[in-house]
């Protein structure tokens, strides 16, 4: 079993691992120990993690930020991690997938995966696709005026 798998005891209960945090009954053990350390958290703050280590609970090692200033230390994180100029780009390259179009056969990208992603390139291929398989060809006899 893993250190981060195993349940801690703090503030006389125990925390469990959750989705990479230790949480009690609904709550984040930093922000117990943010509460404990400074009083009540600001109304609509997050408590970041400044080493970026969600394990280490110091109370030097936490700040309370605005979700949007949260959002962008973590956005600068990951560029400064990547090499990347633009976060944006790099989402938008991450999920890009390449398909063939059934109908027409061209090449498309989309973000979408597997084959019951996306099969056609267009509005105007998939409706195509579905009147050649669902309408019989309509033949006329030969009109004499």
């Amino acid at each position: 079993m893993k250190q981060e798998d195993r349940p801690i005891k703090w503030g006389g209960r125990t925390w469990y691992p959750c989705v990479g945090y230790y949480s009690n009954d609904h709550t984040f053990l930093q922000r117990a120990i943010y509460e404990a350390a400074h009083g009540s958290i600001p109304d609509g703050c997050v408590i970041h993690h400044i080493d970026g280590n969600p394990e280490n609970n110091e109370i030097a090692n936490l700040e309370a930020l605005s979700p949007s200033k949260h959002r962008l230390l973590h956005e600068k994180q990951t560029r400064e991690r990547l090499g990347a100029v633009d976060i944006t780009a790099v989402r938008t390259e991450a999920r890009q997938h390449e398909h063939i179009c059934k109908h027409c056969g061209k090449v498309f990208f989309t973000s979408r995966k597997g084959e019951k992603g996306a099969a056609y390139c267009t509005p105007r291929c998939r409706t195509d696709a579905y009147r050649a398989a669902h309408r019989p060809a309509i033949t006329r006899p030969d009109r004499k005026i």
